[in-house]
């Protein structure tokens, strides 16, 4: 069985016993568009998190949010800034992200281990804010557990400075793995 969220052709799994969840999905896109934030799903692994992120991405769609789909990857996890990297090229190929701004988020990936993280959370934040500037924009994550520690500390950094930019974060993720 399949719905269509409204005002979206793309059908999401029907979510049997879910409705309080699905509510919770649409409040935060609905604040997330006008004053950012961020949202952590946990559970342990078959509960259906990666469902609940597919919902929030049809939701964020069909209310004209742009959205950047992640995911964490077993192999992935040794590569720093592995993420951050996907983030960008997607940023950058959808057009929400300046070429020229694509550069904060892919540029880590070859940045010393001595470098001040500071500077490298930074640029990445401001390069969100920047993508920002063009509409309303949700970031999801699935399968954060598998994330490179560089990508999650980056994330986690600019997650917690969004109020006022019109970009929600979506984590999905188990309790107590990885970063």
């Amino acid at each position: 069985m399949r719905l269509t969220v409204a005002g979206s052709q793309a059908p999401v799994p029907a979510l049997v016993g879910r409705e309080a969840d699905v509510s919770a999905l649409r409040a935060f896109i609905a604040a997330a568009r006008r004053v950012g934030g961020a949202l952590v799903v946990t559970g342990d692994p078959g509960l259906g998190k990666s469902t609940l992120v597919d919902v929030a991405t049809a939701q964020a769609r069909a209310s004209g949010v742009r959205v950047a789909a992640i995911a964490g990857s077993d192999g992935g996890a040794n590569q720093p800034f592995a993420a951050l990297g996907r983030l960008g090229a997607l940023l950058s190929e959808s057009g929400v992200l300046p070429a020229d701004q694509e550069k904060s988020l892919v540029t880590p990936i070859g940045t010393p281990a001595g470098s001040p993280p500071l500077a490298v959370f930074t640029a990445v934040l401001c390069a969100i804010r920047q993508a920002s500037l063009a509409g309303p924009l949700l970031i999801t994550v699935d399968d954060a557990q598998w994330l490179d520690g560089p990508s999650a500390e980056a994330l986690t950094f600019v997650a917690r400075r969004l109020r006022g930019s019109r970009v929600g974060v979506l984590v999905a993720s188990r309790p107590g793995d990885g970063p």
